[in-house]
């Protein structure tokens, strides 16, 4: 079992992932659109355990739940990925006529912090393989993932066979009544 985190733990990895969506958002240009959230701002709510007040989003429709620690780390990751399942399907395709294609993330946030960027994001395909090899979905993350690459006509991240088995492993996470509503839901 795994040790609960403490609160200071649990903001220091929110700040180190604000700073790799910050980065993100600066590298494909989305940071300049309007009601993009700065580094600050989501770090001034996840302190006040505010909620996030997305642009466009009629109040009735935004998630009524109670915005703890966790739950703006786990929404902070969640956008990440968004992020990352895009630079996986710009690698795949890259297009060396774009130096400036999200398949060039990696490589920038090399050069800029040293580091690797799959180190520091996480691996989603990872994720997805791994709930593959289980033979069925047990997180929001992984229904979010997989529904998210079974929706783009022109993956190619999965084989045929692993298209397959992921739609299947959608279907049945679908139909199967301890996978709640909103973990389902939450995930579309």
């Amino acid at each position: 079992m795994s040790k609960r985190r403490t609160r200071t733990e649990i903001r220091n990895e929110f700040i180190r992932l604000a700073e790799i969506y910050s980065f993100l958002g600066d590298a494909t240009g989305e940071a300049s659109r309007s009601g993009w959230l700065s580094k600050e701002t989501m770090i001034e709510d996840f302190d006040a355990q505010r909620e996030w007040s997305w642009p466009g989003v009629p109040e009735d429709q935004r998630d009524k739940t109670r915005w703890t620690a966790s739950t703006h780390l786990a929404g902070l990751q969640e956008g990440i990925n968004d992020f990352v399942e895009g630079i996986w399907q710009a690698i795949e395709d890259e297009n060396e006529q774009n130096p400036l294609s999200d398949a060039k993330i990696p490589e920038l946030y090399q050069e800029r912090t040293g580091r690797d960027f799959f180190e520091d994001v996480g691996d989603p395909m990872g994720k997805v393989k791994a709930a593959l090899r289980r033979g069925h979905i047990a997180t929001e993350e992984e229904f979010r993932l997989l529904n998210g690459i079974l929706s783009n006509v022109d993956q190619k991240q999965l084989s045929k066979r692993q298209a397959a088995k992921a739609s299947t492993m959608l279907a049945e996470a679908d139909a199967d009544p301890q996978f709640s509503q909103t973990k389902k839901s939450e995930a579309q």
